[in-house]
């Protein structure tokens, strides 16, 4: 969808600054080689039920991570006429056991689904936070979007389940299923707190 944005943007003359026009088509083929790297992952999704993929496992600074990625998706809200926000509250010097790409993967999928959830003008928003108590992060992504049903709710993260929402939107129903399956593989958890018509917020425990 935002390979579509910034082309369509280009071809209609909306980007006619020729710095912001490198910078679009450089997106664009970022984008490109992001969703190459996509379908690699998605072969080798079964990894995910062995022990392989944990040998790419290090411990990595979080903040820095989460700064990065937030950075993006404000670009990409831009363009997409969404408001992007985000609040990391966690020291600079925290490091977090994880596989960085499938780590991303899972935000990648919540945030394209407050994305394609939530219309025009709609605000998502990010944010994380360090628990002492429980020894934990807290990543919340949080949308005042459409919602998701109570009947669907249940059923959101099972492989190809396409919810009442989602079946006039383009998709494969794998999403989410991905991402439930990357937390449960770094052994932590998922939750997700919506109502129809009142948004929704996915929070990720991240066990320390």
């Amino acid at each position: 969808a935002l390979i579509k944005g910034y082309a369509e943007a280009i071809s209609d003359g909306m980007v006619d600054d020729v710095a912001m026009r490198d910078k679009s088509v450089e997106i664009i083929i970022n984008k490109a080689d992001q969703l190459n790297e996509r379908i690699d992952e998605l072969i080798d999704f079964v990894k995910l039920d062995t022990t392989e993929w944990r040998q790419s496992l290090q411990s990595k600074k979080l903040k820095p991570i989460l700064d990065e990625f937030c950075k993006r998706v404000s670009m990409d809200a831009q363009l997409l006429n969404k408001n992007f926000s985000y609040d990391i509250q966690l020291p600079e010097e925290f490091f977090i056991s994880l596989d960085e790409k499938l780590f991303l993967r899972a935000l990648e999928n919540l945030t394209s689904n407050a994305f394609r959830y939530t219309a025009k003008d709609g605000n998502i928003f990010l944010s994380a936070k360090l628990d002492e108590k429980q020894n934990s992060v807290f990543i919340s992504i949080k949308d005042n979007g459409q919602g998701i049903s109570q009947k669907d709710l249940p059923f959101i993260f099972d492989p190809l389940y396409r919810g009442t929402n989602s079946r006039r939107e383009d998709g494969k129903g794998l999403g989410l299923s991905i991402v439930k399956t990357i937390v449960n593989s770094h052994g932590w958890n998922l939750q997700v707190l919506s109502q129809e018509g009142n948004g929704s917020e996915f929070i990720l425990q991240l066990g320390v």
